[in-house]
Parts: C-alpha cells; structure tokens; sequence
C-alpha cells in the first residue's frame, strides 16, 4: 500500500484521525483540508442526533485521497484501517485517551493519533502506560488527538500516588486476564461472550427518570455530576451505558461481570474492593459480590425488558450466576414486580 507524499499511517490509528494528520499535512498539496472544527455529517432521527461514523467511511475517503493518491481503493483502507469485532462506541462517544500515548507521538516526531483501542466499550485503561483514560473535555472532532494533546498539555500533572500506581497495574493486569479467558473459552461456552456483554451494559445502565444508573456508575463514576444523554426508554438506558460511561465505572462492571461469570476468582475481586478503598475519595464497594452487583430497581415492565437482555441462556452453565439470579428474583418479588418467566432457562 503506497503513502507516497502522505504521512505515515499507524497500525494502532483510527482512519479519521489519519485523514486530520493527511489534510494539514503541506507535503499532500491537494488534499482537501480538514477545518480544526469540523465534525462528521448528522442528522435527527426523532428527538436524537445520530453522526455518521467517518473512521468506517473508506469509500469516501478513498474519493477524498483520489487527487494525492489515485491508487489507494477502499478495499486498502479497510483492510489497514478497520476496526476489530462489533462491541464500538459511537463516534461521538469516542472520549477517552491515554496522554502519556499522544506525550509519545509528539516525541517521536509526528503529530499525535487517535488509537483504535480506545474505540471500544470495554476501553479503560491504557496497557502500555499503566494508566486510566482520560475525558476529552471539547466536542469530538476530526482533530481530536490533537485536541486531547493540547488539553493535556494545559491541564495541571498531578503525580499519581502509590495507591494509584498500583490500582492502575491492577487494572491492566485485570483487562489482560478478562481477555485472555473469554478468547480460550469461546469454544467451551458458546454464549459467553453474548452474556458478557448483556451484564456489562446493565452494570453501567444510563441514569433513566431519577434513577442513578447502573451498579458501577453508582459505585464508581468519577464525576458525580455528569451528564449523561436523555434514553427515550429503560432498554435504550442499558444500550447506552457503555458508550457513556466513564473509564472507572467500565472497569467496575468487567469486575463484575467476569467476577460473577467466574472467570476471575473471588479473590481478585477482594483485591479490587481493597484498592478502591485505598484510592483518593476512599470508593467503598461491598465485599459481598452478590450485593456489589444487584441490578437496577425496576417496574414490571422493566422486568420484562431485563428478561429480553438475559432470558436466553442456560443458567447451570454458570453457577455464581445461577445462585445471584436468583437473589435478584427474590428480591424482585418482594417489590412485586417479577414477571412469570425466569432469567435464563434450566435445563
């Protein structure tokens, strides 16, 4: 694939952050230049504004590169460019970065990149650095990495702490082992992964009517004053949560819901329990999985909607699961609102 006359690309680099570096670029004399401003095109559907996703959009850019590189087809920038598996955010939601990786960028001569790993739901912590991401305050825009770098160059460096090194590499060493386990078990439980994802987003459910989201927002949001978008519904609530949801509160709910589908042990839960306590503002968080993670208070229609999110799996499959469902249901019945199916199936 020849860049010949353009910057180089990273393999680690969304498409659209690549197109920013290209149209600024004085080397690519007839790319059509990116305003600092702008945004990929919107439109409304219904109350909401959707955006097109311009890190997806290979063919027009292809037809943006045709008048400095005739020779780069779709095809080449979806193979380069794409990003892996189905579990992204939205693009307007793509938040979060590591400043130490843009620090990097600059260092090494070029101007800083937006990663691919921060694209998605599960997004953190950075591997390479030990560190959590960090809020892009601005707007997301096509020069987002640079915006990023210039709001952590203008932000006041605080040292991390001991408590915070070590929080940090427990979080990364965490995310590896989360990852490792549900790649070797992918043959040995088919639904894992789907179930995996259906917990995740209920963990971090959006604020929906008064309520305050999710277990792991309430545990762990940073910022206790964010905003989160307007759901039109308790199902669009859930569908929203990981896109939303700060860095901290993803990594609580991969805790628990590896914890509870076990495949961390209970001990690796307790270690996390015991740093957040030790991290600044002293995050206390039950020691007791099965009330660490309940599920969000709810009316009967809300029970059904659950049901939909995790009425499709065999429960003997996976017993801590099995044994906190069931306190889920009892507790539900208690409020009156459990409806006549039970989550999951026995078989």
């Amino acid at each position: 694939m020849s860049f010949s006359g353009l910057p180089t690309p990273s393999s680690e680099e969304t498409l659209s952050s690549w197109l920013f570096r290209c149209s600024i670029n004085p080397n690519a004399a007839g790319f059509p230049r990116l305003s600092s401003t702008e945004r990929p095109a919107y439109w409304w559907e219904g109350v909401e504004i959707k955006y097109s996703d311009p890190d997806s959009e290979f063919l027009s850019a292809s037809q943006r590169l045709s008048c400095v590189a005739g020779d780069i087809t779709p095809e080449l920038l979806r193979n380069f460019f794409c990003l892996r598996g189905d579990k992204l955010v939205e693009w307007r939601y793509h938040r979060f970065f590591c400043p130490d990786c843009l620090r990097d960028d600059v260092a090494n001569g070029r101007l800083p990149i937006w990663r691919k790993d921060w694209c998605y739901i599960y997004s953190c912590v950075c591997a390479a650095h030990d560190r959590e991401l960090v809020r892009l305050v601005d707007t997301p825009r096509y020069s987002r990495a640079w915006d990023a770098f210039v709001q952590s160059c203008n932000s006041i460096s605080n040292n991390a702490s001991i408590e915070e090194t070590l929080f940090f590499r427990f979080c990364s060493s965490t995310f590896t082992k989360i990852e490792h386990a549900l790649i070797s078990r992918d043959n040995q439980q088919p639904t894992l992964h789907d179930l995996f994802y259906r917990l995740f987003n209920i963990f971090l459910q959006c604020p929906f009517r008064g309520s305050r989201g999710g277990i792991a927002r309430i545990h762990l949001q940073t910022r206790k004053d964010a905003r989160a978008p307007d759901a039109s519904s308790f199902e669009q609530s859930i569908l929203l949560g990981a896109s939303t949801a700060d860095p901290s509160s993803r990594f609580g709910s991969l805790v628990l819901t590896a914890s509870l589908l076990e495949i961390i042990p209970y001990s690796r839960f307790l270690i996390f329990t015991k740093l957040c306590e030790k991290r600044r503002g002293g995050m206390l968080i039950p020691r007791d999985l099965h009330k660490a993670a309940i599920f969000p208070y709810i009316n009967r229609a809300g029970y059904e909607t659950l049901y939909r999110f995790l009425g499709g799996f065999p429960r003997k499959d996976f017993p801590l699961l099995d044994r906190h469902l069931q306190l889920q249901e009892h507790s539900y019945v208690q409020d009156g609102v459990l409806g006549k199916r039970l989550f999951g199936y026995s078989q």
